[in-house]
């Protein structure tokens, strides 16, 4: 099963990853999507997140998809 989620929030990066990914997601190398900068998360159960902060709201984009898929969606939505 494969999915897409978003969100968007006044609340950090942090909180963010915890409720939507996992409290326990593992940091990655950081990516460039549109110009922007996004930090990248993973957990156990394979789901994969970019996530960035600006303005003091934080947009996170979640996956089962692999990274670069994920990359690309973001990349047409920014």
């Amino acid at each position: 099963r494969r999915y897409v989620g978003i969100a968007q929030a006044p609340q950090t990066v942090g909180a963010m990853v915890e409720r939507y990914v996992d409290e326990d997601a593992v940091p990655g190398q950081d990516v460039t999507v549109g110009g922007l900068r996004w930090q990248t998360f993973t957990d156990a159960g394979g789901d994969t997140a970019l996530v960035r902060e600006a303005g003091g709201v934080t947009s996170l984009v979640v996956s089962t998809l692999p990274l670069e898929q994920v990359t690309a969606f973001v990349g047409d939505l920014v």
